[in-house]
């Protein structure tokens, strides 16, 4: 179920889909209630400033993906492993492998279950592997999975 995009207690039971279920009230129905009183009204400041106010950014409640950067330097041993792989293999190929989730979740485990140690053939982190592997997955897994 995924969030219809009018109200976070509303939701659908396919994505993509136009049925859903208001988690507040239970009511099973076509797209959200207008009349509920949880509707998001749109985006909105978190100083309460209005949209076209000096100093306005509509951003309250969005996600803080800013925050991934506190992983930078993991993020950049995975790149290491992403290009180590665009050389031995093809820029980009790996979105073209047939099976993706099957193979992509086997190379995860069995870098993890190598531990700490390197690989080998490349010299990067197993654990690094394992978690190039895992974002590969997550990436061509199908939807609504």
């Amino acid at each position: 179920m995924n969030v219809c995009g009018e109200c976070d207690l509303w939701k659908r039971f396919e994505p993509g889909g136009d049925y859903g279920i208001c988690m507040k009230n239970g009511l099973e129905r076509a797209f959200h209630d207008p009349e509920c009183d949880f509707i998001k009204v749109g985006e909105v400041d978190p100083d309460g400033l209005a949209a076209n106010a000096p100093g306005a950014k509509l951003d309250k409640g969005k996600l803080k993906a800013h925050l991934l950067a506190d992983f930078g330097p993991a993020l950049l041993k995975v790149a290491e492993v992403l290009d180590y792989g665009s050389g031995k293999y093809s820029p980009h190929g790996w979105l073209e492998v047939k099976d993706p989730e099957e193979r992509y979740m086997a190379a995860f485990w069995r870098h993890l279950l190598h531990g700490k140690g390197k690989d080998q053939e490349s010299g990067i982190s197993h654990r690094v592997h394992a978690c190039w592997n895992l974002l590969a997955a997550i990436t061509l897994e199908k939807e609504g999975e």
